[in-house]
């Protein structure tokens, strides 16, 4: 019988719990090992399960641009595709290779990117509102990180 045990780590930078679902099997010496090499019909199942819903995930986020709602959050998204937070977090650490923070502002400056294109004269008040960023200067940092130029500097690029 399978009875997760779940690790959670805190990121103190971006505030965002990043969470591991292991079975006490997989637990040696406090550590995870790393099953995922050893298949099974259970992971053939599991497997599938994860693919469901990595394609829910992103058909959610791409179709219904779920990632411009101001407050989005893990929690949101764990409901409306009925599952855990925890299972959405080890998939977008997994499949997207980031916090789902990150990915989400990842997102977001993909779209800016679009928005300002279309939208020449708008102001980074305007666009980081239109993206759901919840100010100018959250806009302006993580466009930054993510790009390597300013909002501005990009548009001049």
């Amino acid at each position: 019988i399978f009875e997760p045990t779940i690790l959670v780590s805190q990121n103190d930078d971006e505030e965002e719990e990043i969470a591991r679902v292991v079975s006490k099997d997989q637990v040696i010496g406090g550590l995870p090992m790393d099953i995922s090499t050893m298949p099974t019909k259970e992971s053939s199942e599991a497997l599938d399960k994860v693919d469901e819903l990595a394609k829910e995930l992103r058909k959610y986020m791409e179709e219904e641009l779920a990632y411009l709602q101001p407050d989005i959050s893990i929690e949101k998204v764990s409901a409306k595709l009925g599952t855990n937070r925890f299972y959405i977090s080890r998939l977008v650490n997994v499949e997207q290779a980031m916090s789902f923070r990150d990915y989400i502002n990842s997102l977001r400056i993909e779209y800016a990117k679009k928005y300002m294109d279309k939208h020449p004269e708008a102001k980074q008040e305007q666009i980081a509102e239109e993206c759901g960023f919840s100010s100018a200067s959250y806009f302006n940092r993580k466009f930054k990180q993510i790009t390597g130029l300013s909002p501005q500097d990009w548009r001049h690029s």
